[in-house]
């Protein structure tokens, strides 16, 4: 992908007209096509449908996707070029939303306040974003919740947390361990995190219950499911620290799960240097990222011999 292909298909979406198009981006009507076949190549899959005697173009359901995904790139790739004539070191970040509240925000805040020189883009991807970005070298580092083999990208598992359930509780009882079995929860009842972030949950559901009722909530945001949770007898399975994040919005029991050994990974990629000096910016953030994991990690291990 380019910044020009990606003009071209924004452009489209707006005027759902190829002429149009070309005339407003000073094109061929060729060339906006073939730019247009060109990006479907890469992405291996059709945007627009194309009827002969029809002028206005139609959207498949890949295009209506790409949409938000276009638009993501292209504002990025503009802060990139923005950014060469900041006077402050950036570092790129894309992050899974799954690791940002609970995980990687108040590093981010201690690390900036140390740090006038320094700038942080963070923006928050899916997973399978955040490995393409790196792969096209538009992001610095990234962290996700699986791990995948990609050339280019170093990976290493930077946490590792047992699953948990939380519910809601006007008055949870702090401090006491609480234990739950799969058998006490009414699967209809689950608020289910969907997506590529949340793979272990999904696991941990097949083994436990499959073939049986459906969930009628799926949410692939965490924070979403803090007006659902509130008040209500639904219940969510996740991790401690997504739990302390989501329990600063509403009161919540969190439960140890029983049965379980499934847990959640946090991933921590970067792009593999080609020779390429290592920046006092990216030095400094690997360094103090990697002291605060090992900090978080020491005491997500206590907070777990707890529960």
């Amino acid at each position: 992908m380019n910044y020009r292909t990606i003009e071209i298909f924004l452009d489209l979406v707006r005027t759902r007209n190829i002429t149009k198009t070309a005339q407003r981006l000073y094109l061929s009507q060729s060339t906006v096509s073939k730019r247009l076949a060109a990006l479907e190549e890469e992405l291996n899959c059709t945007l627009i449908r194309r009827t002969k005697g029809r002028r206005e173009i139609l959207l498949t359901r890949q295009g209506e996707q790409f949409i938000s995904v276009a638009e993501r790139w292209k504002n990025l790739f503009e802060e990139t070029e923005s950014l060469k004539n900041s006077s402050l070191s950036t570092i790129m970040l894309g992050i899974s939303e799954s690791s940002y509240y609970g995980f990687i925000a108040p590093f981010m805040k201690e690390f900036l306040e140390d740090h006038a020189d320094i700038r942080v883009v963070a923006s928050i991807y899916n997973s399978d974003q955040i490995y393409q970005m790196l792969e096209n070298r538009t992001l610095d580092y990234g962290i996700v919740a699986y791990e995948s083999e990609r050339a280019g990208i170093q990976r290493q598992c930077i946490s590792r947390q047992k699953l948990c359930i939380i519910r809601y509780c006007e008055n949870p009882k702090e401090g006491e361990i609480m234990s739950i079995s799969p058998e006490e929860l009414d699967p209809a009842k689950e608020i289910r995190f969907t997506g590529g972030n949340f793979r272990s949950m999904k696991h941990w559901r097949q083994s436990w219950f499959s073939g049986k009722s459906e969930s009628r909530l799926e949410l692939n945001t965490v924070q979403g499911i803090v007006p659902f949770l509130d008040g209500t007898d639904y219940w969510a399975v996740c991790t401690p620290s997504m739990a302390d994040s989501i329990g600063r919005n509403v009161s919540l029991q969190i439960y140890q799960l029983q049965d379980c050994d499934d847990t959640w990974e946090l991933f921590f990629l970067k792009k593999e240097s080609e020779g390429e000096k290592q920046t006092a910016a990216a030095a400094a953030f690997e360094t103090e990222l990697f002291a605060y994991v090992q900090t978080f990690c020491d005491e997500e291990d206590k907070k777990q011999n707890i529960l």
